[in-house]
């Protein structure tokens, strides 16, 4: 994945022009049944995904999920959507997860990546994916 995020954006934002659909969906995670609290934590997923025409068809894409830093007090906006489009221009459907910024003890991040994994699988149709081509791009405290 090198070449994609050093290729020149203006290569890979013309790629971008075709059509793309962004949405954001609250993650349902069960903390309880690990023993951690759920005060404080909300998080989302931001969608990106291109959309389906008659022209092009289904492809069942590949799938990124990305955590961007932050040092788990923010999420880092330079680490989220850009390379989000990074990986949309190269064909790759990209999900942000903007995890709980709250200060918690393990495992609220790993419980609220699986619970991102398991939306994007149980809406791989929708989303014209190969659910069993699903990776995770984390960044510091991503």
């Amino acid at each position: 994945m090198q070449h994609l995020l050093t290729r020149p954006l203006r290569q890979t934002s013309r790629r971008l022009q075709n059509k793309f659909l962004k949405e954001t969906v609250e993650i349902k995670v069960d903390y309880e049944k690990a023993g951690v609290s759920s005060e404080g934590c909300a998080p989302v997923l931001d969608c990106y995904y291109n959309t389906l025409t008659e022209e092009i068809g289904r492809k069942k894409h590949k799938a990124i999920i990305i955590c961007p830093g932050g040092g788990y007090d923010w999420c880092s906006e330079r680490e989220a959507e850009p390379v989000a489009f990074r990986f949309l221009g190269a064909g790759i459907c990209a999900f942000v997860l903007r995890y709980s910024c709250v200060k918690k003890r393990f495992p609220t991040d790993a419980l609220e990546c699986a619970a991102a994994v398991k939306y994007v699988r149980d809406n791989a149709e929708k989303f014209d994916i190969d659910p069993d081509k699903i990776i995770v791009c984390g960044f510091s405290a991503g």
